[in-house]
């Protein structure tokens, strides 16, 4: 019901930690140079490109590629237009054109940005085009206008009626309903985006032109009353409106506001105009006077939320249309600063509420009040971003004085804190409440931390209470970011990091799944921001560190003590996960295998893989013998606990390939070779040992190509060996050894994956791990390195795919030309 949302490209919690540092004047000048060498190099400016294309293997060739493929997407859009070719012409071009877009962004000049709007405009309110083309090219044009800071209202001016009669005509069309016409299911939503973008670039005289022509429409009697409302929030424009304020939205203000307040009873185009409302707060921040409204809008979010409120046993709560919480927050936010009320009233609607967050109090209102108090920290923090760091091209800036002061930041974290804490142990609330305490966090980390901190601590302590630890570490592992980076505000929240890392590992249960889902959830967020580096050592030579920094780097001693401990509780759901069968004529081979068991792969691998990615070779070394060790000798199930432990297998030769290959894979190509030396070509059932083994090749070679070359011959007679029996388990998993095979050969990808380009396997006398915690990657020089299959690699590819598929193809030549005859079970 509410208004769609101007995102425009807003930012992220930890965004606002990078700005604090990345907005020097250095950075914006290195980024000036940048633009102007990258503008010479292309011939022209680019509006907007995708910035990591540049990082790709093939970056020196997108250049000559886009710019070639974009003169023939605009010469023939425009040829198809005039030649009025719909199919295949239109219909072609547009979609190559937004293509184009999604994999080189908008990368060509502003003269053909303008152009093609303008073209894709004019033909999209061509009269009486056909509703399947209309949303096609609406799409496009979507692409085309979403970044609003590319285009101002003197590049583009876009007339708004005939996009409204189009609206009209498509979307309140009597045919519609009597089946004359089959419009598209997505069609609405489609158009309002492009009424939103399209927005902007109307002309000043388009807000008195909308009401002279819906105001007829205004009878809060009347049906059409929500007609009228739905129009002018989906079309008056207010992003420039404070340029003139006395010809926009003076001419509609105060006689919506008026009719609002003299209809209590909710109407139902109430949402409409509260989101109407929020558009106006947010584009003219400071410049409406809100004081007088105040009393009835919170009001009315207060009966939103349809509380449970009796008199005399009688149910007073809110009975009518509900507004949207996404815009309720919108607005209080965007009238919050200077010398406005807002504050105190949203303080004095957060004292009444706060017995409904308890998570005692469960109702069919508590996922909507969490939501509210989500969706408004979210608004606050983007406020924050767009006025702090955001550099504005066109629209509104507030002055000074209607900005966010720092006190009215501390106010707002102050006043939400409360709920939240309830909020965190509520069972269906604590995902939003993370979210909450991600965005608080960033802003006052000094007033949230401490607590989160200490509740996730006595929780550890409790083992009666497993929901209020889940919860507990579902909050602390949203503000990972923030307890990690090194802040002037809390500078102790680094010091609690490694103990509560190494406090949660009683967490991986082989009895409670849930609880060790969120474990490892936690472990792999903690463990993608901090290097696992043992530099105890670096304190005898550095006096000048810090009280809280000594104690980090002594925390540091027990790295390997974690990762042992951590391989040992996994070691311990493999061994106690394995296939079920329910019914004794279905085999255990035959048997599917269940979600949990998929989650506890999925889940075990990506932790163990972030731990060793963020590793130095020391402690890689550790898990390295601590898995070979385990894995030699053991016979599993190839269905899940063997598919989880080659899962494991394969983290250690993803991060270290040469190093992973040369400890996993002699092992078991001794093993396999061993097993089949015999043959087993007449086999019907492998063994578990050889199923197992070959679940374990098909997984740890899973490496850039270069790596397996020095295995490459034993595999491939191995392969050949294999290929000759007739078990089904064994052609699974022998096609599954040369699918991995074959794709490591020719596949480019990636060599490391670390969030440092230096490693963690420097010097420590002259490197401090400490300064890459919570360090963000920089897109400008990350220094990816990629593996790119050379001429020996495709050969050997070739190789393996004549030898070993080449016999079987010709034995189904020889079969579809009737030579040779061969069983289902041999076919």
């Amino acid at each position: 019901m509410g208004g769609l949302m101007e995102e425009d490209g807003e930012s992220s919690c930890s965004e606002i930690l990078d700005n604090d540092f990345e907005d020097s004047c250095d950075t914006i000048k290195k980024s000036e140079e940048q633009k102007k060498a990258r503008n010479l190099e292309l011939g022209f400016e680019p509006q907007k490109e995708i910035v990591y294309n540049k990082v790709l293997p093939y970056a020196a060739d997108i250049d000559n590629e886009s710019t070639s493929w974009f003169a023939e997407i605009k010469a023939n859009l425009g040829k198809s237009i005039a030649l009025r070719d719909l199919r295949p012409g239109i219909v072609t071009w547009t979609s190559r054109l937004n293509k184009f877009i999604r994999l080189y962004g908008l990368k060509f000049p502003k003269a053909d940005h303008i152009s093609v709007i303008n073209l894709l405009y004019s033909f999209i309110t061509t009269p009486d085009l056909e509703p399947f083309m209309v949303n096609h090219t609406a799409g496009t044009l979507n692409s085309l206008l979403r970044k609003r800071n590319l285009l101002d209202r003197q590049d583009l001016t876009l007339e708004w009626r005939p996009l409204y009669e189009m609206y009209e005509r498509i979307l309140h069309s009597h045919l519609v309903s009597l089946g004359l016409i089959k419009i598209p299911s997505s069609i609405d939503q489609t158009l309002k985006s492009l009424v939103k973008l399209c927005r902007p670039y109307f002309p000043l005289s388009a807000t008195e032109e909308m009401l002279r022509e819906w105001r007829p429409l205004m009878c809060p009697l009347d049906v059409t009353m929500g007609k009228a409302m739905s129009y002018f929030e989906i079309f008056l424009p207010t992003f420039s409106a404070f340029e003139n304020p006395d010809q926009t939205y003076k001419l509609w203000f105060d006689e919506l506001l008026g009719f609002w307040s003299a209809c209590g009873n909710s109407p139902i185009w109430e949402p409409h105009l509260l989101s109407l409302l929020a558009r106006l707060a947010e584009h003219n921040t400071g410049q409406v006077d809100w004081s007088l409204y105040m009393p009835v809008i919170f009001t009315r979010v207060q009966k939103m939320f349809s509380l449970p409120v009796h008199y005399n046993k009688t149910n007073v709560g809110n009975k009518g249309m509900s507004l949207d919480s996404s815009t309720a927050a919108r607005w209080i936010v965007s009238t919050l600063g200077g010398e406005s009320p807002t504050q105190t009233f949203l303080s004095q609607l957060f004292q009444s509420l706060e017995s409904y967050y308890h998570p005692a109090n469960i109702g069919k209102y508590s996922i909507k009040l969490t939501e509210f108090m989500s969706k408004l920290s979210d608004f606050f923090i983007k406020r924050v971003h767009r006025e702090r760091h955001k550099k504005r091209s066109w629209g509104f800036v507030p002055p000074i004085d209607h900005t966010l002061s720092d006190s009215d930041i501390t106010e707002f974290v102050n006043s939400v804190k409360p709920i939240v804490y309830h909020a965190m142990w509520s069972r269906w609330g604590f995902l939003d409440a993370g979210a909450t305490l991600a965005c608080l966090a960033t802003l006052r980390p000094e007033l949230i931390l401490p607590t989160l901190v200490e509740r996730l601590y006595a929780a550890l302590d409790t083992v009666t209470e497993p929901h209020k630890l889940t919860a507990s570490l579902y909050s602390v592992l949203s503000v990972a970011r923030c307890l990690v980076y090194k802040s002037k505000l809390y500078p102790e929240g680094q010091t609690h990091v490694l103990p509560l890392l190494f406090s949660v590992l009683p967490g991986i249960d082989t009895n409670d799944m849930r609880k060790s889902m969120i474990t490892f959830q936690y472990i792999s967020t903690f463990a993608t921001l901090v290097p696992f580096v043992d530099n105890s050592n670096y304190v005898d030579d550095h006096p000048e560190l810090s009280e809280e920094e000594k104690n980090v780097c002594f925390q540091t001693a027990q790295f390997e003590d974690f990762i042992v401990e951590f391989l040992n509780r996994c070691f311990a759901i493999v061994e106690n996960s394995e296939v079920q069968q329910i019914r004794s004529e279905v085999s255990t081979d035959d048997a599917s295998v269940s979600r949990e068991d998929t989650m506890k792969d999925v889940g075990m691998a990506s932790t163990f893989s972030a731990i060793l990615m963020q590793s130095s070779e020391k402690l890689y070394d550790v898990a390295l013998k601590k898995v070979k060790n385990w894995i030699n000798g053991k016979i599993m199930e190839w269905k899940v606990s063997g598919k989880i432990a080659a899962g494991l297998c394969r983290c250690l030769t993803k991060v270290r390939p040469e190093k992973g290959l040369a400890g996993l894979l002699p092992i078991v190509l001794d093993i396999i070779e061993g097993i089949v030396k015999d043959g087993v070509r007449n086999e019907d059932n492998l063994n578990d040992e050889l199923k197992f083994q070959l679940m374990m090749l098909s997984e740890i070679i899973r490496v850039p190509g270069k790596y397996l070359l020095p295995y490459i011959d034993r595999i491939d007679t191995l392969l050949s060996s294999l290929v000759q029996h007739s078990s089904k388990e064994g052609n699974i998993l022998t096609g599954a050894v040369l699918r991995n095979t074959l794709r490591s050969l020719t596949q480019t990808c990636p060599v490391e994956y670390k969030s440092s380009a230096a490693g963690y396997d420097r010097d420590l006398t002259t490197y401090q791990p400490l300064t890459d915690w919570g360090k963000s990657g920089d897109i400008h020089s990350l220094e990816i390195d990629w593996y790119i299959p050379g001429q020996e690699e495709v050969l050997v590819a070739h190789k393996l795919m004549n030898k070993v598929l080449g016999p079987q193809l010709v034995t189904i030549g020889e079969y579809t030309a009737n030579k040779i005859v061969l069983s289902k079970e041999e076919l």
